[in-house]
């Protein structure tokens, strides 16, 4: 039987995971009704860089306040920092999607029948799936820190933070990658360097090269992140966000574990270096495979994306007369919101082109307040 002061522990702990999990899909989804279309990638790099330098910095700064005032303190800091943070969101305005309607199972199962029907979004799930289950090792990080290159405690735990300090790099000089004009090949070959680096891991003769791959690595996946995050954002309209967003969570909680599994299993019918060099080449191979099945998503471009969104949020194509690139037939066929979508990024793709993502989601708002003026 458990103390009552460990299960209370594990009832706060659970109910903790529940409550954050209902918030993230909201986070992601605030995001895109935040920024214009042509600065989410940069918002989207802003937030990765605060997440990877709180994943750095947060552990160190716990456990100085452990070491100094106890667990309680720390603990209490974090409720004072949470409580601090609903008290700032509370007094922001409200970001109610159009026509997204009560939350119910039918509303989840149409987010599902949108994933089928757009390759595009299906393509960009599916991806970030192969990475982080065959691409991420780091089940194996003990035994290779302590068997392979014969080190202690202080080695594993530079494995683990090696790809967080190289995602950190890469989002702080990330500002290159909103002016990418192929965002879908750009997506594929940081995946194909992802598990590039992870090969190389598998052969690293020494701990030294074994963090600078696992640095690069890292920051091949803070790249990938910011173009799937921003693509995804950009490839569907608001009413659907908060759905599709959750199954993006969903699956980045999944597939990790789903990695841990696959690696370990491998390891112990081969050796750590096996399961590693092959969980590279199977990330490889499986963004190959991803972008055979979906084509659309080596086409992606953030303005067709954003035309996307204009598409199956108004019943519209995004150019003159003619699909986006990655549109099914039954995509385009889609149900039509009951409420118009006037996202800043439901406009026309040769608008944007020719006009600058800006000056069109300008033109869309006085084009909205005179229909509105109209009627």
């Amino acid at each position: 039987m458990w103390p009552s002061a460990a299960l209370a522990v594990f009832v706060l702990t659970a109910a903790s995971g529940a409550v954050a999990g209902l918030g993230a899909p909201a986070r992601p989804a605030a995001v895109a009704t935040l920024v214009a279309a042509d600065q989410l990638p940069a918002a989207v790099a802003l937030n990765a860089t605060v997440d990877k330098a709180a994943a750095l910095a947060g552990p160190a700064t716990a456990g100085l306040v452990i070491a100094r005032f106890g667990v309680t303190a720390a603990f209490t800091a974090d409720a004072a920092s949470c409580l601090c943070c609903a008290l700032v969101a509370a007094r922001m305005r409200p970001l109610r999607p159009g026509g997204g309607g009560r939350a119910s199972l039918g509303r989840f199962a149409e987010g599902l029948g949108y994933l089928r029907r757009h390759r595009l979004v299906a393509g960009l799930l599916l991806i970030d799936v192969n990475a982080m289950v065959f691409g991420m090792p780091s089940a194996l990080f003990p035994a290779i820190g302590t068997g392979t290159f014969h080190g202690g405690a202080a080695a594993v735990g530079l494995l683990y933070a090696a790809p967080a300090a190289g995602a950190l790099a890469g989002a702080l000089t990330s500002g290159w990658i909103g002016r990418v004009r192929h965002a879908g090949r750009v997506l594929l070959a940081s995946v194909a360097v992802w598990g590039l680096a992870i090969c190389g891991f598998g052969v690293a003769p020494d701990l030294l090269v074994g963090l600078m791959l696992l640095a690069l690595a890292g920051a091949a996946d803070l790249v990938s992140e910011v173009l799937r995050s921003s693509l995804l954002q950009l490839s569907i309209p608001d009413r659907m966000r908060g759905r599709l967003s959750a199954l993006w969570l969903a699956q980045a909680n999944a597939a990790p574990a789903l990695g841990n599994l696959e690696a370990g299993s491998a390891a112990a019918i081969s050796t750590p270096a096996i399961s590693v060099i092959s969980g590279g080449l199977a990330c490889i191979l499986g963004a190959a495979l991803v972008a055979r099945l979906c084509p659309a998503l080596a086409r992606a471009r953030f303005c067709a994306a954003a035309g996307d969104a204009a598409s199956a949020g108004q019943g519209k194509p995004a150019g003159p007369g003619g699909p986006v690139a990655g549109e099914t037939g039954a995509a385009r066929r889609a149900t039509r919101p009951s409420v118009p979508d006037r996202s800043p990024h439901a406009l026309k793709e040769e608008d944007m082109k020719s006009s600058g993502l800006l000056h069109a989601r300008a033109a869309a708002g006085r084009l909205a307040d005179r229909s509105g003026a109209g009627s």
